[in-house]
């Protein structure tokens, strides 16, 4: 290569490295940032944790039926009496008198089958709230983490395209050289200026993703998003554990929220058919009143009475006109189908987690081979910088040889988020994925971009 080109490339050079040594305005937004304000922010989320407060009642509902039920009632009126002797001579007679009535009620189920297994559902069902919020968590974090992935792999995309894009800029400022001396051809001249306005294209494609991808991630956070902790170029997946996939199968039976909610709704359903079915069983109930009458009625006018009573109330259902059998056969029916539903979760759970299983194995392999592809395509671009100088190569090799270049390094970070993703995506299904995962996954990203910038240009 000429002097004059080399003195066209340090210019470039020191650019970029003079980039990487500027001081930073402050540290990227990390993914446990991330996640907290996630946490903070996410519509989604916080409907989550709404829905999850109005299941926890439940319980306290499902109580309320087999607690005792006491109740103040109090009337006061004005009154007036008339009262007229048939066949007397005397004229009526009227009176008016203030009227009050007070009584305190007690009613305590003593036996009751349908408050019972209103308890019990009640019970069932905030288990299952609790169950589908511990769901809605894990669904945060795999969208919180696909998003800042989404962001980075946006930001990679542009970086390589924007450093393809100079590239073919030096290339074809090179080749305007080299023919304006009469050492290059039209040809080489054409093909770099056709690279080189395509990527052009290119770069304004990528902008544009990389600002969709931010917004997407804004809206989760509740800030708008600048840069991010980039993941570290050195980055290697970790070994699965447990390594089979029957452990990650057990791990989902017993932990997967999915799966337990369901169960719950099960619970549920069981107990909502015995509810039911009580519409045929007697009720057994303690009653007791204290109240004072002073005058409540015509028959007591005069009269300050105070009763107290207590007692049991025995309720025998004969005949709703078949109300109650309709109703049973109708949760027995709903029932069978949550069951039917379990196992249809079940195995859906099955599928994705052994398709994410998969993936995470697939990923060792396929990392460890783009980080090789690479490593030769950069090996490539120096080879076929030197051919060229030999004539045995020509400018359109070397195009080609950085675009391979380029599309390894794109590949290689693609493949690293889809294993984070899959990876997180394996521990959500087996029930295992905490805010722990995203600290341990927080060592995988860098506090500064310096050294991937410099490390762009082959």
């Amino acid at each position: 290569m000429s002097g004059g080109v080399k003195q066209q490339r340090r210019p470039l050079l020191g650019w970029v490295l003079w980039i990487g040594l500027l001081p930073m305005p402050g540290w990227g937004m990390g993914l446990e940032e991330a996640l907290d304000a996630a946490l903070q922010n996410d519509p989604a989320y916080r409907s989550a944790m709404h829905e999850r407060d109005a299941g926890a009642e439940s319980v306290a509902l499902g109580r309320s039926h087999l607690l005792p039920n006491l109740s103040v009632d109090y009337q006061r009126g004005a009154n007036q009496l008339g009262i007229t002797n048939v066949g007397s001579p005397q004229p009526t007679q009227q009176f008016r008198y203030i009227s009050d009535v007070t009584m305190l009620s007690l009613r305590q189920p003593l036996f009751n089958m349908a408050d019972m297994a209103m308890y019990r559902q009640g019970t069932a069902q905030a288990n299952y709230s609790d169950a589908q919020f511990s769901g809605r968590t894990q669904e945060l974090i795999l969208r919180l983490v696909q998003s800042y992935t989404d962001v980075l792999y946006a930001q990679d995309m542009l970086d390589y395209k924007e450093a393809q894009h100079r590239a073919y800029g030096e290339q074809m400022q090179m080749n305007q050289r080299l023919f304006d001396k009469g050492q290059g051809t039209l040809t080489d001249s054409l093909e770099t200026q056709t690279k080189y306005a395509m990527s052009e294209s290119q770069v304004i494609e990528s902008q544009e993703s990389l600002a969709a991808a931010k917004r997407n991630l804004s809206a989760m956070v509740g800030s708008d998003v600048n840069d991010l902790e980039p993941m570290i170029d050195r980055f290697h997946p970790q070994p699965l554990e447990p390594a089979d996939f029957d452990g990650w199968k057990s791990l989902a039976l017993d932990h997967n929220p999915d799966i337990a909610a369901q169960r719950y709704a099960v619970d549920a359903s069981e107990q909502e058919m015995k509810k039911d079915q009580a519409g045929h069983a007697p009720q057994l109930d303690l009653v007791g009143s204290v109240g004072r009458n002073n005058q409540g009625t015509i028959y007591t006018y005069g009269q300050d009475m105070f009763v107290r009573s207590i007692g049991v109330e025995l309720s025998i259902p004969l005949y709703a006109g078949g109300y109650v059998s309709a109703l049973s056969s109708q949760a027995r029916a709903n029932m069978e189908k949550t069951r039917s539903d379990l196992e249809d979760k079940k195995n859906k759970l099955f599928v994705d987690l052994y398709r994410q299983y998969g993936s995470v194995i697939s990923s060792y392999a396929r990392i460890r081979a783009l980080e090789q592809a690479v490593e030769v395509a950069k090996k490539l671009i120096d080879a076929t910088r030197m051919s060229i100088r030999g004539g045995e190569r020509i400018n359109l090799d070397l195009l080609n040889a950085q675009s391979q270049y380029y599309q390894a390094r794109s590949d290689l970070a693609k493949a690293r988020y889809d294993y984070l993703n899959s990876f997180l995506h394996l521990n959500a299904d087996a029930g295992t994925l905490s805010a722990e995962d995203i600290k341990k996954l927080g060592k995988s990203f860098a506090r500064s971009t310096a050294v991937t910038v410099r490390e762009m240009q082959p």
